[in-house]
């Protein structure tokens, strides 16, 4: 190879590198508001009335009016949703950090980072579930 292509080859990837970090940048970021909307959009007969987002915006708890908790975990450049009934597992390693277990091979252990863990630690393992 000679030199013009070598240069060439770096140049289209820089170029490539580029274009995917400005797509990056552009993705979604997961507010109360969209985790509401998207959790009732992809979810049958959900309505919404509580919602909390991990702090990253990449995840996120939704309480609905029938006691489900929807969660919400970004898959690339969209969000995937999962209703849990409770009783849910999950822990509480550090006073804002919650680790649930969605129960699903394909879907898997899901980390959200909220200021009111416990409240929520609380509904996903059965008590307070109806209380906003």
């Amino acid at each position: 190879m000679n030199l013009p292509m070598i240069l060439g080859s770096i140049g289209a990837i820089a170029v490539v590198v580029l274009i995917v970090r400005g797509v990056r940048f552009q993705a979604k970021k997961l507010g109360p508001d969209e985790a509401e909307h998207y959790s009732e959009e992809m979810v049958s007969g959900f309505t919404a009335i509580e919602a909390a987002t991990c702090q990253n915006r990449q995840s996120a708890l939704v309480l609905g009016d029938d006691g489900r908790i929807v969660l919400l975990k970004r898959v690339g450049g969209r969000f995937a949703a999962r209703a849990l009934k409770p009783p849910i597992r999950c822990e509480r390693p550090e006073p804002n950090r919650l680790v649930i277990d969605s129960a699903e091979r394909h879907f898997g252990k899901i980390e959200v980072c909220i200021d009111d863990a416990e409240t929520w630690q609380q509904r996903l393992r059965g008590g307070d579930s109806a209380e906003p």
